[in-house]
């Protein structure tokens, strides 16, 4: 599964390798056919050509795709003389200007990595645990993939029943035998033991949880035991707890079935993750921010600590950028009274500049479909 060290990598190659460099995201359908692929080139050619990428840079990303297809959703392409990285992300970005049909794209000096900073912002990292009397089992699920990372069986209890059963026989034939009373202190001894096992997980379940920053869980299993498992959970563990779904028929289940069993929670989640967040915007000011300049000029004054960015594929504005300061605006004029002494004014796209933006001034960045501008 791709991590997020990989991801750092990746982005720190292509960062510090000289010279110019295409950045491409490509939607990739990993079923795709012969015209699907032809389709595909076409559309990529296009692209390269009106940014004026050199020809053996397109015919060698168009060989790697045409004998080899990727088997990721999104495909992220950085190429050039210095640098070949390549990053496969396992959903769908929106990432195809529907007015020209290119795909989104650049070729400079410098990696345009916003759309992927975008994407990882969009999608939060998530456990699954998968609760069973005896058998707990925890993965990690993000953009769109799923790993197993922690499985525990409980120790299998020695049998007692051959020593119920002789107790009977010893009974007077006078004496009522309390079957009901043997069974009700049989299932108090196994949630007993059930309710141990569970305690047992939850110290390396809060490891876990630190180690691979699961920002929320959903708890699969039948109602019965993960209602028990959440009881154990210490509130650190149990306010993460996101959703509830049943279990599968097989509690050895492959990590993809698991996957398909959780897929349209994820949706739901993160649909619902940047519904609270543009709604928190418009409840929790008195006044909400809208538009570039305002949100621009709150951002770099440390006013606000979270950022709706509407997510437009295709959608490119120029920003100007002080190269002293490192203010950024839309007026060439108010950018300008932020120059210092010896500083000029650069154009920059603003997708380029703002995901850095927003981190050097600990702002909170979020993709939404719905925002028709900025908002903060």
């Amino acid at each position: 599964m791709l991590s997020w060290k990989r991801i750092e990598k990746v982005l720190s190659r292509a960062t510090e390798a000289p010279g110019p460099k295409v950045t491409a995201y490509l939607r990739i359908d990993p079923e795709a056919t012969y015209g699907n692929v032809q389709a595909l080139v076409t559309r990529i050619r296009s692209t390269f050509g009106d940014l004026d990428v050199p020809n053996d840079i397109t015919d060698r990303i168009v060989e790697e795709l045409t004998t080899g297809p990727a088997e990721a959703r999104t495909l992220v392409i950085i190429e050039g003389p210095n640098v070949s990285e390549r990053l496969q992300l396992h959903v769908d970005i929106p990432v195809v200007d529907q007015t020209t049909g290119h795909f989104e794209a650049s070729y400079g000096e410098e990696a345009y990595t916003a759309p992927l900073l975008m994407a990882l912002d969009r999608h939060e990292r998530l456990g699954v645990i998968f609760v069973d009397r005896e058998h707990i089992r925890v993965f990690e699920t993000y953009l769109g993939a799923i790993e197993e990372v922690y499985d525990s069986k409980s120790e299998p209890e020695p049998d007692q029943s051959h020593v119920a059963s002789s107790s009977k026989q010893v009974r007077p034939a006078y004496q009522a035998v309390r079957d009901d009373a043997h069974h009700d202190r049989h299932e108090e001894h196994k949630r007993t033991v059930r309710d141990r096992f569970y305690k047992h997980q939850m110290l390396p379940l809060r490891r876990l949880v630190q180690e691979h920053q699961l920002d929320r869980m959903i708890l699969m299993g039948p109602e019965r035991s993960t209602a028990a498992f959440e009881r154990q959970m210490p509130p650190r563990l149990s306010n993460r707890v996101a959703a509830h779904t049943s279990s599968l028929p097989d509690t050895e289940a492959s990590p993809g079935s698991v996957l398909e069993k959780i897929k349209p929670i994820i949706e739901e989640l993160e649909q619902d993750r940047q519904r609270r967040v543009v709604e928190q915007i418009k409840e929790g000011a008195s006044m909400s921010i809208h538009g570039t300049a305002q949100a621009l000029e709150e951002l770099q004054e440390g006013r606000i600590d979270t950022l709706v960015v509407p997510w437009r594929p295709g959608h490119h504005q120029t920003v100007y950028r002080a190269t002293d300061s490192g203010w950024v605006g839309v007026s060439k004029g108010n950018t300008k009274k932020h120059v210092l002494n010896g500083g000029a004014l650069e154009k920059v796209e603003l997708m380029d500049v703002l995901p850095s933006l927003a981190e050097a001034y600990g702002c909170l960045l979020y993709t939404s479909d719905a925002a028709d501008d900025m908002q903060c």
